[in-house]
């Protein structure tokens, strides 16, 4: 039970007309591996990218112990 000071009533945030929580749906990895492979690449690609005033470009790309500007 919650009392509201302001109007001096009390109420029940439980009730049972609350709508009921679901669990969420089992999800095995090995049925989506390939898709979280493409994804992880994706968010990788996508926050390399920055937009500038001259347009997009991207930082300092690491290539094993060397760095190269692209």
């Amino acid at each position: 039970m919650l009392y509201c000071a302001r109007y001096g009533h009390t109420e029940n945030k439980l009730s049972d007309d609350a709508p009921k929580l679901e669990p969420w749906p089992a999800l095995p990895f090995a049925d989506w591996r390939d898709s979280a492979a493409t994804l992880h690449m994706w968010t990788q690609i996508i926050g390399k990218i920055r937009m500038t005033p001259r347009g997009m470009t991207t930082g300092t790309i690491s290539h094993g112990e060397h760095f190269s500007r692209q």
